[in-house]
């Protein structure tokens, strides 16, 4: 198995600029959490960074699991206690949910404070297949973030996990519910917005064996609900070497005030009733995301290969975003990325402008 290779570029006030920082560690910026491992980002004088490398394999954080097959990662203040925490799934053997929790000051225990005051909360014991995506959002209206997280090619399943804040009890694992029970199987990648404008958010979730997107609403009572009320908004294939659709993300891409949803190598314009309008960005799609690469006008998109091979790109728009011609794209590293399957936007120096984080898997570079 080869070595994952990341890449941080930095966008700064030019997209064409590629840098990487070190510096003294101050404040910390930013976390990635890869499979077993987390790296995180520090501020030091001047603006510039220094990442510290924390695995499971130093004990500096605790182990998640047996399983070899880390298939998705969430991040977001589960506790309420203002530190990012972050989820990680599996697939090949139980638990398929592991939470990352990160006590600090007098409150860590003596165990703790050997992993840097992060602990390691089972949310789902039993063995699921879970594909790579997932999303979180407060689904009940209760205060705090649920999480959702699809079945792969064995699973017709999507689920979603009530959080218990503040009732924390590490021999109780979070209740899981049903999205989706039935039909075609495989979910890689899912995103919560308000699509349709009703002034609540629908989950949005790729079905790859029916080649769909479907829309669903969350129930008036989802903790009751055996199933998510939903429809398909988009059907097709796919193009290039890509196996399967894939990607998903949520911004306003054209600058009316409305959350648009995006997804493959498409943002798609809602027409009303329902109704969802796809404009290619890219020849190819895969992981796509959105965000103020340059100042003023829309937003620009970046697209990675995902469960594929090729070129990362960002494009801005030079006219009409409804336009599928008027979407201009930049090549970020100038060579084939091999199965691209990580894509993150984040000011990750401090600078006050976005940058580009994105990775390969190790088993094919």
């Amino acid at each position: 198995m080869g070595s994952t290779r990341l890449w941080g570029l930095d966008i700064g006030a030019n997209p064409g600029l590629v840098s990487v920082q070190r510096a003294r560690v101050m404040k910390p910026i930013v976390s990635l959490a890869v499979g077993a491992w987390l790296a995180t980002a520090w501020m030091g004088v001047a603006g510039e960074i220094q990442w510290e490398h924390l695995s499971s394999r130093k004990g500096q954080l605790p182990v998640p699991g047996e399983s070899r097959q880390q298939t998705g990662a969430v991040v977001g203040d589960f506790d309420r206690d203002g530190v990012l925490d972050f989820v990680l799934a599996f697939r090949h053997k139980p638990p398929a949910l592991v939470w990352y929790r990160r006590v600090s000051g007098p409150t860590a225990a003596p165990d703790e404070s050997k992993t840097g005051g992060w602990t390691r909360w089972v949310i789902e014991p039993e063995y699921l297949t879970v594909e790579a995506g997932g999303a979180v959002h407060d689904i009940d209206g209760d205060g705090d973030f649920d999480i959702v997280f699809g079945g792969d090619w064995q699973s017709s399943e999507v689920w979603w996990w009530e959080n218990p804040y503040p009732q924390f009890d590490p021999a109780v694992p979070w209740k899981r519910r049903t999205i989706k029970r039935g039909g075609a199987r495989q979910h890689h990648d899912q995103v919560f917005g308000d699509f349709k404008g009703t002034g609540r958010a629908q989950l949005a979730f790729w079905n790859q064996q029916a080649k769909t997107i479907v829309l669903a609403d969350i129930p008036p009572n989802p903790r009751q609900a055996e199933e998510w009320p939903a429809v398909a908004i988009f059907s097709g294939t796919v193009a290039g070497k890509l196996p399967y659709a894939e990607g998903m993300s949520a911004a306003d891409i054209d600058g009316d005030g409305c959350v648009d949803l995006l997804a493959g190598n498409y943002w798609f314009k809602h027409l009303g009733a329902g109704q969802f309008k796809p404009i290619a960005i890219g020849s190819l799609g895969g992981l796509i995301f959105a965000g103020q690469l340059v100042a003023g006008g829309l937003p620009e998109v970046v697209i990675a290969p995902g469960d594929s091979q090729g070129p990362v790109k960002w494009y801005e728009c030079r006219g009409n975003p409804l336009d599928p011609p008027a979407w201009l794209g930049h090549d970020l590293i100038g060579r084939t990325v091999i199965h691209g399957h990580s894509l993150q936007l984040g000011d990750v120096d401090g600078d006050g402008y976005l940058d580009v984080f994105v990775a390969e898997m190790a088993q094919w570079s």
